[in-house]
C-alpha cells in the first residue's frame, strides 16, 4: 500500500517530497494528470514527451543517413534511442543534465570523458542541447564508439536544431 493523503477544501493534495525527489521533481514542475479506470495517473511532463514518436522517426533517418548511436533525451533522462540496446527513461548523470540545463555543447575529450548514466560503460562523444537560454527542454547525444564523422556531428547538431524550433512552436 503507498502513501495515504486527503484533498483539502481546495481539491488539490500534496504530493511527498520523498516522491518528488525520488522522480527529480522540483516545485512547479509541470505533471501530466490522466485517468486509468478508478485510477488518478500522475507523470512528470516533458514537453519533448509530447514529440517522442517524431524524434523516433528523427532518429530513424539519422540511423539510415549516419549510422552510430543516437539519443534524444530530456533534460533529466532519456526518451528515445536508435542503434543501441539502452532503455529509454533512465536518469542522466548530474554532468549531463548540467550541461543541458546550461545548454553548452559537448564534444569527446579523452582527459575529461562524459557519461550518459554516471557509468563509463555510456560515454558520449557529443551533447548538442535542445531548448533555449529560458528553457533547456534536453539534448541529442551520440555515444562514443570511436571518433564520430564531421557528417554525423552536423546531422545530431540539425537535429538538436529542427526539435528546438519545433517545441518553441509548439
Amino acid at each position: 500500500m503507498g502513501i495515504i493523503r486527503y484533498f483539502d477544501k481546495l481539491g488539490r493534495i500534496v504530493i511527498p517530497k520523498e516522491i518528488r525527489d525520488a522522480l527529480h521533481m522540483k516545485n512547479e514542475s509541470p505533471v501530466e494528470i490522466s485517468v486509468n479506470g478508478q485510477s488518478i495517473i500522475l507523470e512528470k511532463h516533458y514537453k519533448l514527451k509530447d514529440l517522442r514518436s517524431l524524434c523516433s522517426t528523427f532518429l530513424k533517418a539519422y540511423i539510415e543517413i549516419c549510422s552510430g548511436v543516437c539519443i534524444i533525451c530530456s533534460t533529466e533522462q532519456v526518451l528515445a534511442v536508435r542503434g543501441v540496446s539502452l532503455s529509454i527513461d533512465i536518469f542522466l548523470s548530474p554532468h549531463v543534465s548540467t550541461y543541458i540545463s546550461q545548454l553548452e555543447v559537448y564534444l569527446y575529450d579523452e582527459q575529461n570523458p562524459l557519461s550518459l548514466t554516471g557509468h563509463d560503460k555510456y560515454l558520449i562523444e557529443a551533447l548538442y542541447p535542445i531548448g533555449t537560454f529560458d528553457t533547456p527542454l534536453g539534448a541529442v547525444i551520440l555515444l562514443h564508439y570511436g571518433k564520430a564523422s564531421q557528417s554525423q556531428l552536423a546531422c545530431a547538431k540539425l537535429l538538436a536544431s529542427m526539435l528546438t524550433e519545433l517545441t518553441q512552436s509548439n
